[in-house]
């Protein structure tokens, strides 16, 4: 019988679930199977995608946060160190540009305007 481990991976915006199946099996999707949210879904403490964001973070991210952007001295960074951080800062709007510093739990950055 094919058992299914499956996990909830946040993306700051986008989710997506992957799926681990055992002994190396692979099985057709079924639908209902996978869920995708809107940019305006994340941001509102009642949507399920903000639930979500808020349950399961720190079962996504157990080493206590998710940095998107250039880590370290090469470039620069945000650092979500909690759902609330992220729903926080969700969604964001405006053109998309480049980070032009480092940030922690943000509610906006140089990324939007």
């Amino acid at each position: 019988m094919l058992r299914r481990q499956f996990s909830d991976v946040c993306v700051i915006g986008v989710l997506l679930f992957c799926t681990t199946l055992s002994a190396g099996a692979r099985a057709a999707f079924v639908p209902g199977e996978f869920i995708s949210y809107g940019q305006d879904d994340w941001g509102t403490l009642a949507d399920p995608a903000s639930q979500l964001l808020l349950n399961r973070f720190f079962q996504v991210y157990p080493s206590g946060g998710v940095e998107i952007g250039i880590p370290g001295a090469a470039g620069n960074s945000a650092f979500f160190t909690s759902g609330e951080a992220s729903v926080d800062y969700l969604p964001t709007s405006g053109t998309a540009d480049a980070l032009v510093s480092d940030y922690l739990d943000p509610m906006s950055t140089s990324a939007t305007s």
